[in-house]
Order: C-alpha cells, then structure tokens, then sequence
C-alpha cells in the first residue's frame, strides 16, 4: 500500500522531582514508624513535632504536632515550625489540602519563611496549579535568592507550563549555584531536546553521568537524545546502561525497541515492547509502537490488536486512529480504515497526513471519490507540494475521468519525486487513457523498473492494463 504507518513517540520521562526544604527543625528524612503509644506528654509532644533529628511516623507527628498547636503554649517561631511540620507530614500522607493549610499559618506567623513558600509551592506543583506554585517560588528566592533547589523546582514548574526557555533560565542558576546537581543538569538536558539542540542536551546529561555514574535516567535520557539524531546504536549502548542500573524502567525498554525499529530490527524492537507493557501494562504508547513494529512486518492483525489496546488506554492520540486505518487500508478494508482516519482528523484537523491516507483510501475503494478529491485537496493546502499527495489526487482524478488534471498533478509529483513508482504507474494509465500510448508504455515500464509490485497492487485497485506494454 501506498500508505505507512506513522512511528508512535518514543517518550522519556522528565524527572520531575520535588525537592523539599527542611526549616531549622523540620521533619528528618527517613522517619520510621514507631508503634502505638499512650498519649505523650508535653515534652515527648514537643520533641517529636519540633526536633529535626525525632525520627516518628507520620501519624505520630502529625498528633503531636497537633497536640502542641491546639494547647496554645507555643508563639513566634516556634508555632510556625510547628505548623511547617505538620504540613510536610500532610503533604507525606497525601493530604494537600491540609498541607497548604499549614504552610499558610507558618507564612502568617513567620513571612520571612523561605521554606514555608518552597514547600507550600511544591504541593500547588502536586496539584497542578502550577502559576501557583511559581508564585510562591518567587517569593522564597526573593528571601533565599542562593538556593539552587528552589531554582530546580521553579524550572520543573516552568516546564509543566512548556515554558521551556524559562524554565532552562532557572536549570542554569541551579547548577551555577550548585556545580554538583546532577538533576538539574539532567533536566535542562530534557529542555534542550524539546528545543532540537541534541548536542547540548547529550553534554548536559554527560555532565549528569559524571557526577552520578549510576544515574540511570540520565543514560535513558542521553539514549533518547542519540535517538532524535539518529545515531541508533550508540543510543542503543546508553539504553542497554540504563536498563543494566535498573531493569524495570518500561520507558527504556520502549525507548530501545524504538531505536531498533528505526534500524529495521523488527523483531528485537517486538521484544522491547514486550518487555515494556510486561512492567508497565498501561503504557499505551508501547502498545502502539509495537503495534507499528507488526504492521511494518506485514502482520496487520497482531498490528490492530495492539492498536485496539492502545486507544483503549489512550483514546485521543490522533497518530494511533490513523495506524490503526493504515493496518485496516493494508487489509484491504478501506471502508473500516475511513473510519479511523476521520476519527484521526477529529482529534488533529491541522495534521495533512490522515486527510491524505482517506484520500487514498477512498480513491482505491473506488467509492466516496469527490471527497477523495477533497480529501486531497486539503492535505495540500495544509501541506502544499507533497509528492505522495499529488500523485494521490492524480489517481483521484483518473477515477473522475480528469484526465488533463491527473497528468498536472502527476507531472508536479514526479518533478519533486521522479522515481515515485505509484506516480509513474498512474500517470502511465492517464496518458494510455488519453491514447499517448508510447508515452503510457515508457511511464509504466519505468515504474515496473522501480517497483514491479505497484501494477499488482492497482489490479487489486481494478485497474487493469488492456495492453500490457513490454519493458
């Protein structure tokens, strides 16, 4: 067929991480639960919500906490602590809400409170209230403008908003303030890849490497970033690495099936995929991928099973409706295939390559053939001297006996492409139509030069040579 699949995305993941402030006596990373007790007494109280080295769970600083603050004996500083820890055991139990209630009390008590701000804008990131949260970064760099954490976490925010430049902006005072902060460089790596620039991305996550050579999203991500360049194999080399740091990552696995893809290793890119939805049974682009690798196989139905699959997970990627169409138009159920692309269109109107593939699929169906037409023309107004779109209108138009219009478009299609089999096959019937027959003659034996497959294929189509011409 005419048509081929569009390769699903291969996505790594931004580590998004949030890093936490710890006040002057906040609460200790690590803590670990301690059993059941019987009501503590005001000095235990105090110990466990105001000193930074208590090691408690949750539960047991949030009631002393609470304990403290409801008896009234505690003012300044330190009822603000106490708040700003009961609000991080909040945010550690899930409970935003009352987190961000917390930190408002300590930022009432204490406006000078950097920390306060930093945390509370961290739970405002949890909720995806990201303006928010910017706003109260803002206002703890104002007060500790050196902390290099809180730049990192105003660039996530800003990321979260696809303010990209922005967001590089505070990735860079990170790292100037912090020469040793691997995430950091690994994100802005993450950000130079969303802009193109694969050099300075794979320095970045160099960096990143050398400061944490067992950081694995690092090697993923550098792998991702050899991927968009096209170096393949030596992407393949830093997904192997990642994978060897830590073999459960779904992502690295779809990353690499990607990789072997695009070097036509249809069955280890299978593999990959395999092993990608075996840990991640919702990773609905992995299904698509794989899905892609089936149909480049030519086994279309394993192709749609994965499709199905992937929509149910995802149903509003435009690019896996016209995979699945594809899959559909190479079975020879165009009318199945019309149906996905137009679902296809729905979801991503502005996208030439769907209004195109239903403008084939109709022109081969033999049915519908002045949308076809329409069909076509748009795809070109969208995307305009595309040679596999005019030499699609040119068999449109053979089907609507416009002669004088297919040999135009074919004309343009095998200026920009002139060893498009498809096209010198259709404008060969055109002019065989029209009674040009050593012209017909040249043009299809030309095309039979390049690809032997498309006659059989147009036979499918119902167009028949009434005179085979020799080579």
């Amino acid at each position: 067929m005419r048509v081929q699949p569009a390769a699903g995305g291969a996505v790594r993941a931004l580590a998004a991480l949030l890093l936490t402030f710890a006040a002057s006596a906040a609460l200790a990373p690590g803590a670990t639960a301690a059993p059941a007790a019987s009501p503590l007494n005001a000095r235990l109280q105090e110990g466990a919500c105001l000193n930074s080295n208590a090691r408690v769970s949750l539960e047991l600083l949030i009631e002393s906490c609470s304990t403290l603050i409801a008896a009234g004996n505690l003012s300044g500083d330190a009822l603000a602590t106490a708040y700003f820890n009961r609000g991080a055991a909040y945010r550690a139990s899930g409970d935003n809400e009352h987190a961000i209630a917390d930190y408002g009390e300590a930022i009432k008590l204490k406006p000078n409170f950097a920390a306060a701000f930093g945390n509370r804008a961290n739970v405002y990131q949890d909720l995806e209230q990201f303006d928010r949260a910017i706003d109260d970064y803002d206002e703890s760099l104002r007060l500790n403008p050196g902390d290099a954490r809180q730049f990192y976490n105003r660039a996530n925010a800003y990321r979260a908003k696809e303010m990209i430049d922005r967001a590089i902006q505070d990735y860079n005072e990170a790292v100037r303030l912090d020469p040793n902060f691997a995430d950091a460089y690994d994100n802005r790596g993450i950000m130079y890849v969303a802009k193109g620039d694969y050099d300075r991305a794979i320095r970045d996550y160099d960096q990143a490497i050398k400061l944490r050579p067992d950081f694995a999203d690092a090697f993923g991500n550098r792998g991702f970033a050899y991927t968009s360049k096209g170096d393949f194999d030596r992407a393949i080399l830093d997904y192997d690495y990642a994978l060897k740091l830590n073999p459960d990552d779904a992502i690295v696995y779809n990353n690499r099936g990607f990789a072997y893809s695009a070097k036509g290793d249809l069955d280890q890119a299978i593999e990959d995929y395999n092993q990608a939805v075996w840990h991640n049974s919702s990773y609905a682009d992995a299904f698509a991928n794989r899905g892609f690798a089936y149909s480049a196989k030519g086994d279309f139905d394993r192709a749609i099973i994965d499709y199905d699959e992937a929509i149910r997970l995802n149903p509003t990627d435009a690019t896996v409706f016209q995979n699945r169409g594809i899959a559909y138009d190479n079975k020879g159920q165009q009318e199945r295939a019309i149906k996905d692309y137009d679902q296809a269109i729905k979801l991503d109107p502005s996208d030439p390559e769907p209004l195109l593939n239903r403008c084939w699929a109709r022109a081969t169906w033999g049915q519908q053939v002045e949308m076809a037409l329409a069909d076509c023309n748009e795809s070109l107004r969208l995307r305009p001297n595309d040679a596999g779109a005019l030499s699609s209108r040119c068999f449109v138009k053979i089907r609507l006996h416009d002669l004088d219009g297919a040999l135009l478009d074919c004309d343009a299609s095998l200026k920009i492409e002139p060893q498009d089999a498809y096209a010198l096959f259709e404008r060969g019937v055109a002019r065989l139509l029209m009674g040009d027959q050593g012209g017909g003659e040249l043009d299809i034996a030309g095309s039979r030069r390049v690809d032997p497959e498309v006659e059989r294929e147009f036979k499918g189509y119902g167009v028949v040579l009434e005179t085979a011409p020799s080579n």
